[in-house]
């Protein structure tokens, strides 16, 4: 099972390229793909490194490259990433250097293993175009580690949108009308709805803030994709709960 694991996770890089890396012979490491010896304890944890996976995964006993109990979905979607790219963190970290964007390999590996919150949109974009993943995809899952598991299951459920935003909007303007910070709130709803506009949308610009909470909304979801509505709705969620615990 070792050997079949190694060559396919080594993909299209070379034998000698793994072996340099981790300190030993082309050889010798042949030897473990071809199941001819078994590595050490030291060099089967530099391989793991390596590859990015754990070695419960190299020795077949189970087939998660990684454990995932512990993981938000950023983190299995960036892992996932990863495993099928081919590349090593520091081989990411490298290119994601090459577009004028420098990261720590550390921190990439603890995103990767959820030991870290998800990083900014502009981080996960590049990671993404690096591991030839979906920068969408990972930038919502990021905003979906912060929100309850009732709201995600909701999510990919949501059939309309559009009407689900628009009536979120109608019961927060309806909740701060009866409250007696509801100058301070709607200035706070207002300022976020237009700074998402800003972020989710190219179509955005100061003169926004004179409308209204209602027609700024509606501009957003009238130019935005559903991966920004998503955005949108996860973070009027967001604002709906810390007004209620004011």
């Amino acid at each position: 099972m070792l050997g079949q694991r190694l060559k396919k996770l080594r993909g299209k890089r070379t034998q000698e390229e793994v072996a340099k890396h981790i300190g030993i012979s082309r050889a010798r490491y042949a030897h473990y793909e071809n199941e001819r010896s078994e590595p050490d304890i030291e060099t089967l944890q530099k391989l793991a490194d390596y590859f990015n996976v754990s070695i419960d995964f190299l020795l077949g006993r189970t087939n998660e490259p990684f454990p995932t109990g512990h993981r938000g979905i950023y983190a299995n979607i960036l892992n996932d990433y990863i495993q099928k790219s081919g590349k090593s963190i520091e081989q990411i970290a490298k290119e994601c250097k090459e577009k004028r964007l420098p990261i720590n390999p550390y921190y990439i590996e603890k995103w990767r293993t959820g030991e870290y919150p998800p990083p900014t949109e502009a981080i996960s974009k590049v990671l993404a175009e690096v591991v030839n993943g979906d920068p969408d995809e990972l930038i919502l899952a990021s905003y979906m580690d912060g929100t309850p598991e009732e709201l995600r299951k909701l999510l990919d459920e949501i059939s309309d949108i559009d009407d689900l935003i628009g009536d979120l909007i109608s019961l927060l303007v309806e909740t701060i009308k009866n409250d007696e910070d509801a100058n301070v709130e709607f200035d706070e709803l207002k300022k976020m709805l237009v700074m998402l506009g800003r972020r989710l949308t190219s179509s955005f610009s100061a003169d926004d803030y004179s409308k209204s909470i209602e027609e700024i909304a509606r501009k957003i979801i009238d130019n935005s994709d559903l991966r920004a509505k998503k955005i949108l709705l996860l973070e009027l969620s967001s604002f709906a709960r810390r007004i209620q615990k004011r």
